[in-house]
């Protein structure tokens, strides 16, 4: 009796060892490589979610900053800000470039193109980085550098009407992450 327990424990052991053994090796590695693939993918599909919401920048004229339903908003027109050759071809397409000494130019080497003049409004986040260039917001009327300011203060100089705010906007879906002046000679 005791050599049939002896043969048993053998055939069991062998059968342990050569089936049951590499079998649950085999669900170890496949149940790691699933949870791998599922952390991959799920940081993958973070990733996605996060390239969906990717700031989309735009260029135009802000002509209105104001408040409904306790929100903040700017009317925003949009438009093409062309440097080069591309700003010196819509020119031209236009009726608008410079010719002089045999050559085609633009002047200041820019040309804004306002293909549709529909007025878009954007929420405006509350969190959002205003600036404006130096002098649409103090009395220095030779500061071109972009300035950081408040909301009331942009409100307060977009609103005035004097000269137009050609700024980028940075979108995070439909709302404004960050308004830059664009300054134009």
């Amino acid at each position: 009796m005791n050599n049939n327990l002896s043969i048993l424990w053998k055939k069991s052991f062998t059968f342990f060892a050569i089936i049951i053994f590499p079998a649950l090796l085999t669900i170890t590695a496949i149940l790691i490589y699933f949870n791998v693939t599922l952390k991959t993918s799920a940081a993958n599909n973070t990733v996605s979610a996060a390239k969906q919401e990717v700031v989309q920048k735009q260029i135009g004229y802000i002509l209105r900053v104001y408040e409904k339903d306790g929100k903040r908003y700017l009317s925003f027109d949009a438009v093409k800000f062309l440097r080069g050759e591309e700003a010196v071809s819509a020119a031209k397409k236009d009726g608008n470039a410079i010719f002089e000494d045999g050559e085609y130019s633009v002047l200041d080497d820019y040309y804004i193109v306002n293909e549709n003049k529909e007025l878009k409004d954007y929420a405006i986040e509350n969190s959002a980085a205003l600036s404006l260039l130096g002098f649409m917001v103090s009395t220095d009327g030779n500061d071109i550098e972009n300035r950081i300011i408040d909301y009331e203060t942009f409100k307060s100089a977009v609103n005035n009407k004097n000269y137009p705010k050609l700024c980028y906007i940075y979108l995070k879906g439909n709302t404004i992450t960050k308004v830059e002046s664009q300054y134009v000679p």
